[in-house]
């Protein structure tokens, strides 16, 4: 079975693509070479902005860092979403604002 990616329009296996909750069947419509190139292309741009927030999280959760297994999370709870209690979340207004460009 394959599918055509909406970005580089190729057809590849549906291994090509990432898990996705977002569409009905579960499968992103990006494949992952162009979604890996669209997250390059950003960091390329915006080093100095993703740095700035990578630290400014991890002074904010260093104590909740501290106590983060060195296991894999169970994938399940990545999609259901409850691991997001075991970090505290900052506010939009605590991050530079992000460049439109990918």
């Amino acid at each position: 079975m394959s599918r055509s990616c909406v970005t580089c329009h190729e057809d590849k296996p549906m291994s090509e693509f990432g898990i996705s909750n977002r569409y009905d069947d579960g499968v992103s419509k990006t494949c992952k070479s162009c979604v890996n190139g669209r997250g390059k292309r950003y960091y390329a741009a915006n080093s100095k902005e993703v740095n700035h927030r990578v630290t400014l999280y991890r002074r904010l959760n260093a104590d909740a860092l501290k106590n983060v297994p060195d296991v894999e999370p169970d994938p399940s709870d990545l999609l259901s979403g409850d691991f997001e209690d075991q970090f505290v979340h900052m506010d939009d207004d605590e991050f530079p604002p992000e460049s439109e460009t990918y």
